[in-house]
């Protein structure tokens, strides 16, 4: 890749606005992620390319908050064993095809 370059002002806020010509270069557009980092004295603004948080796929992604999560992640999840009661996800008992917490097994028990 050959080098250009462009002179911009950084704002009272700190700024600075990566010309349009660069943007299209790198393929980003508005709410898109750059990385950046200081070598030597050199500023360096690099493309992040999202990936899910749990496994690192580029694919088929969901946004959840500023994360990424993979549809093949995404299903795992939804397919997890969850209390019937409520919803919890840990120390589980199966009953007739179905799930309780120990909480909530707990719970019952005191009624």
């Amino acid at each position: 890749m050959s080098m250009i370059g462009m002179a911009r002002r950084i704002d009272q806020l700190g700024r600075v606005v990566v010309p349009a010509e660069f943007r299209k270069m790198l393929g980003t557009d508005a709410g898109d992620q750059l990385e950046m980092r200081v070598e030597d004295d050199r500023l360096v603004l690099l493309r992040v390319t999202p990936a899910c948080a749990l496994c690192g796929n580029e694919t088929r992604l969901l946004g959840i908050g500023d994360k990424f999560v993979c549809d093949e992640c995404a299903n795992k999840i939804r397919l997890e064993p969850e209390c019937a009661l409520c919803k919890r996800v840990d120390d589980l008992r199966e009953l007739h095809g179905k799930f309780v917490c120990g909480n909530c097994v707990n719970e019952i028990s005191l009624v």
